[in-house]
């Protein structure tokens, strides 16, 4: 095929032709772009790379709309609290504790694991969803919910109380542990019936 100077490849123009089976070519966004040939007369490179940024950016600019309609939207525990400039990437907090993180768009959408800070503060205000955690006896027949060690009210190992979690459940908050103590009816540390739980409150001793 022969080329001459004038010739249009999509967005480009011959200007000067080059060895190598080279043109110099100008963009129709005013820059100038050495292309090949070969390239040119298949098709492959239509513009000096000003048309591939333009979809990009066009795309960024489509996922922001996304994602910025998505602020305030809530999937299980989670909502959407900001959006980051990293594409399909979304800032959502826990609706209990408030703790952050980063997840992709399509993890939100599919549904979060919950959060691993407040699973014993969250239990509170949903009782069915204690449910799906392990329980540990101890040799005094006190049963212990594993909550993680994460969880920022257990234990060392993981563990809280049941009988204090029924208590919490029944009060609708978290026990002031300062004057708040917690004991059973019946003298039985196994038996966590709300019938059963006694709030103590200590106050001025």
């Amino acid at each position: 095929m022969a080329y001459s100077i004038g010739d249009k490849f999509g967005m480009l123009l011959i200007v000067e032709l080059l060895e190598d089976y080279k043109a110099l070519c100008v963009c129709e966004c005013g820059e100038y772009f050495i292309a090949h040939r070969g390239a040119l007369r298949q098709g492959t490179q239509r513009s000096c790379g000003c048309a591939h940024t333009s979809r990009g950016d066009a795309r960024r600019a489509k996922h922001a709309e996304r994602c910025n309609a998505m602020i305030g939207t809530t999937i299980s525990h989670w909502k959407v609290c900001s959006v980051t400039p990293i594409p399909s990437k979304l800032d959502v907090c826990c609706r209990t504790c408030d703790t952050e993180k980063t997840v992709s768009k399509a993890a939100f959408e599919n549904g979060l694991k919950h959060c691993k800070v407040c699973p014993s503060t969250r239990a509170i205000h949903e009782p069915e969803f204690a449910k799906q955690f392990k329980t540990a006896t101890q040799e005094n027949g006190r049963v212990d919910i594993r909550f993680g060690k994460n969880d920022t009210r257990s234990n060392s190992q993981g563990l809280f109380p049941m009988h204090q979690l029924v208590a919490e459940q029944g009060l609708g908050r978290p026990l002031n542990d300062s004057i708040e103590t917690v004991s059973h009816r019946d003298g039985d540390p196994s038996n966590n019936d709300a019938d059963n739980i006694i709030i103590n409150f200590n106050i001025g001793r």
